[in-house]
């Protein structure tokens, strides 16, 4: 009996609900052929691997779709299909034979930092260009992440994890190639892979649909340090997490290092399976935050200094430092259509240029705040000491205070709750989270409350407006 007396297209559409559209065309749609003999359900594979994936991932749901298609009990059978193992080996040949000039059926080693390419190949790429570590600006706020990846960079880090996580723009593609580029500069370039998840991704599919999984995994565990891009582009792809997790599994047991990126943890889902998420959070996880002012004057010089030479007014850095928000990429775009307006109007890049190409951006960006400026700004306004945010008193001289700091870091701060707990003063997350809820409630039309301080809009008016201009000390302090 063939399956077309089961049904065929019924039990596909039954396991696609049970699996998903994605999973159901990339391991049965064209992959497998399926016979029924009563009380038997025979899938045909086309190699060992897909027998191995498809028995332990899917045996069970093959097994109850099928029974609830039938009527009765079946058993689930996975085993090589002939025709369907000469189709792959024909695929494999005819791939082999398209590469240009490679007289051989066996594919080249593949090149690390690299995209795949044969040795004899006319269109092979030149060496992918790294930024190093020398080139990254941490300031004061992305200090700890630089650090960590010069500690990687020197071998200090000699096997874990460690994941750079933060918003577009601040710099963790930067920190990941830069410790490529260390790497490949003191020799050890073979044993190190740089890829972004999107050509992880690719590489993966390509290899279990060409049924060479077994030397993607050789090539891939040659490696002892392992970077990757963009990991949270990881979400909702089970399998492909999956094969990642079994690869750290094996890398941690060598004694390698794995190091990541990710997206800002605040505003991100993870969509990472539990397995995988645990294993990523187990070891350094160091954060990335918008430039400060030190490191945007910096990125700007260095993105002028990239470009053909103009005279450049010293304050004018000042002012870009000062003035201008946002990421490193804002300030190289902000810097590169200065120059730009300079050699249309063959003048030097002086103040008046600056604020007449780049005012608008002055005005209209806004970056979010670190800790360290609300903490600046709350002792500046309120005229109190600096460990009182810090403190444990109860006096409302001081905790109203940090009422407002924890109110302020939720609203100008990319920082979490449990962060801002720490900074002031080991909180926990909790006590920061009812701060804030209790500022709110004093700032609600109508609330009466005995504790709730008087001028409380004009208070936070103030605050909220030396924040913004980075300048405190201009009056005097505020009682409260």
């Amino acid at each position: 009996m063939t399956f077309q007396e089961l049904a065929s297209s019924e039990f596909s559409q039954l396991l696609t609900a049970k699996i998903g559209s994605g999973p159901y065309k990339l391991w049965f749609e064209e992959q497998t052929r399926l016979e029924w003999n009563p009380p038997t359900l025979t899938v045909g594979v086309p190699n060992r691997h897909f027998v191995e994936w498809l028995s332990e991932r899917y045996g069970k749901i093959l097994g109850s779709v099928a029974t609830e298609l039938a009527g009765e009990h079946a058993n689930v059978v996975i085993r090589i299909d002939q025709e369907l193992f000469r189709q792959m080996r024909a695929k494999q040949k005819d791939a082999v034979l398209l590469q240009p000039q490679s007289a051989s059926p066996t594919p080249k080693p593949l090149k690390s930092l690299d995209t795949q390419q044969t040795k004899t190949s006319p269109d092979k790429r030149a060496p992918r260009r790294l930024r190093n570590l020398e080139e990254f600006f941490p300031g004061n706020t992305n200090r700890s992440a630089w650090t960590a990846a010069m500690a990687v960079s020197q071998r200090l880090v000699s096997s874990g994890t460690v994941i750079f996580q933060g918003g577009n723009g601040t710099g963790k593609t930067h920190l990941l190639e830069g410790i490529a580029w260390a790497a490949r500069k003191t020799g050890g370039g073979q044993r190190t892979l740089l890829l972004s998840v999107e050509e992880f991704i690719q590489k993966f599919l390509q290899n279990i649909r060409m049924g060479s999984m077994a030397g993607w995994r050789r090539w891939i565990r040659s490696h002892e340090l392992f970077l990757l891009d963009d990991l949270h582009r990881l979400s909702g792809k089970q399998s492909t997490q999956e094969e990642l997790l079994y690869f750290l599994d094996y890398l941690q047991r060598q004694g390698g290092v794995f190091v990541g990126t990710m997206g800002d943890p605040t505003k991100r889902e993870s969509g990472l399976i539990p397995e995988l998420a645990d294993r990523l959070v187990a070891g350094l996880n160091p954060r990335l935050f918008a430039p400060d002012q030190e490191a945007k004057g910096c990125i700007f010089k260095q993105t002028l200094g990239s470009l053909e030479p103009i005279l450049l007014a010293g304050e004018v850095t000042d002012w870009v430092g000062n003035h201008l928000q946002g990421s490193a990429r804002e300030i190289q775009g902000a810097a590169n259509t200065l120059w730009l307006a300079a050699k249309i109007a063959g003048s030097p890049i002086d103040m008046p240029l600056a604020t007449e190409t780049l005012g608008h951006l002055a005005q209209t960006t806004k970056a979010p705040k670190q800790l360290e400026d609300i903490e600046a700004c709350v002792v500046s306004v309120l005229g109190i000491a600096p460990t009182a945010l810090r403190g444990k008193s109860r006096d409302k001289r001081q905790s109203v205070p940090r009422f407002l700091a924890a109110y302020l870091a939720r609203k100008h701060t990319t920082a979490s709750a449990t962060e801002i707990g720490i900074f002031l003063g080991g909180r926990s997350h909790s006590t920061v989270l009812g701060c804030d809820k209790k500022v709110k409630q004093w700032l609600e039309k109508g609330t009466e409350s005995k504790d709730r301080p008087p001028g409380l809009e004009v208070l936070i008016a103030r605050l909220e407006g030396s924040l913004q201009s980075g300048s405190q000390g201009h009056h005097p302090p505020l009682a409260l």
